[in-house]
């Protein structure tokens, strides 16, 4: 096989790579953006101050105690006013951030479920409560499944009664084990009101996949956590895994880019040569 035959494959074979990679190329550039946000919001928060901190979470007391006396109304996002500055810490709209190890997701936590939220995170719900734990609150957390850029929720299916996820939120982990899964139509929100003395957290996503005519809720109840007492200000096991999926996503991202570069130059090895060849023979 001559060497432009061999250059002309190779740019295929880089083309095909692209192609069948790129999903997977997105996702984990994704996953890797996601949690280098979520650390960036770890070490800002340890930069505050403990009377700030309390003070945001007192806000976000009052906000959910208001939430919970109109329960009866779910789902109305201008019933309760100061939504958008409620647990806000940094002006940006991160209230906080998502693990569930099963799935192998961390993803921040935004206020609202625009589209620019929803295709970068996970946005939590207006007129649910927020997600920072407490008797008688029920926050609700709602991402994208199946896109070919991003993981985010697509897996969400994937998890069962009993398993565990966890929310962290000013600097306090809150876990949560599954104990209801259903499947409802988008108007159908009475699953998502708040139950007396019940600290609930669903995560809702769209399904069946590419058709989404009803959402998939997940509904978790708070407990106890089971690694680190509840005046820790940073739990360092969750961090551990936000971290341990960031390297692994940069692993895998540098391990397909690494191939990809290896034919590039290869072929670029070929053209220097080409080139020389051509001009020996003049």
């Amino acid at each position: 096989m001559d060497k432009k035959k061999s250059i002309f494959l190779r740019f295929l074979l880089i083309i095909g790579f692209l192609i069948f990679f790129y999903p997977n190329i997105s996702d984990y550039v994704n996953s890797f953006t996601q949690t280098t946000g979520i650390i960036n919001y770890e070490k800002a928060l340890n930069e505050f101050d403990n009377i700030d901190i309390q003070k945001i979470k007192n806000e976000a007391i009052v906000y959910n105690r208001k939430i919970y006396e109109e329960k009866d109304s779910i789902y109305y996002p201008n019933l309760v006013a100061g939504y958008k500055e409620n647990l806000n810490p940094f002006n940006d709209g991160m209230m906080g951030y998502l693990n569930i190890e099963k799935i192998g997701i961390s993803l921040p936590i935004y206020h609202g479920v625009n589209e620019g939220v929803i295709q970068k995170g996970v946005g939590h719900i207006p007129g649910t409560s927020l997600p920072i734990g407490g008797i008688s609150s029920h926050a609700a957390l709602s991402t994208h499944s199946g896109l070919p850029s991003a993981k985010l929720f697509t897996d969400l299916h994937k998890l069962d009664i009993g398993d565990e996820f966890i929310v962290s939120t000013l600097g306090e982990d809150l876990y949560y084990k599954v104990i209801q899964k259903e499947t409802v139509l988008p108007k159908e929100v009475d699953s998502l009101k708040v139950y007396d003395g019940k600290d609930y957290l669903t995560l809702i996503t769209c399904t069946p996949y590419g058709i989404n005519t009803h959402r998939l809720l997940v509904r978790g109840e708070r407990i106890e956590n089971p690694k680190l007492g509840a005046d820790d200000k940073i739990s360092q096991e969750t961090s551990k895994k936000v971290k341990k999926n960031m390297y692994i996503s940069l692993f895998k991202l540098v391990l397909i880019l690494g191939l990809i570069i290896i034919i590039i130059l290869s072929i670029i090895k070929d053209l220097i040569l080409l080139r020389k060849e051509k001009l020996m023979k003049k």
